[in-house]
């Protein structure tokens, strides 16, 4: 389950490409990789890659969240507390950018 980035289901798009495609008689195509290559593309554009937003931004949230607490109990005169927020708070936005690096590489496009 994609948790930062949303995508449509490949199966049917697919599925309706290489129905149409096994159709065809390829004796009457001339140039197979041309008509492979624009019915790749043709697949490609009807596929849809978006960010989703809410859960992006609560998690940048609770990132700053983290970081005013660290910041805060620091000024407080409590070390060893914002101490431990701080380590939450990198470890908590190194997991975030690596999930969304990760599902936008895996993502169609």
């Amino acid at each position: 389950m994609a948790i930062f980035v949303r995508s449509d289901n490949l199966t049917p798009v697919i599925t309706n490409a290489l129905r149409s495609a096994l159709s065809l008689n390829p004796a009457t195509i001339a140039d197979t990789q041309g008509e492979a290559d624009s019915r790749a593309a043709k697949v490609v554009q009807q596929l849809t890659t978006e960010i989703a937003w809410p859960r992006l931004l609560i998690a940048v949230g609770i990132a700053f969240l983290l970081l005013g607490v660290a910041i805060w109990t620091a000024q407080a005169n409590m070390p060893d507390i914002s101490k431990g927020l701080m380590t939450s708070f990198q470890s908590f936005s190194g997991l975030v950018v690596g999930i969304l690096g990760g599902e936008v590489a895996t993502s169609k496009r």
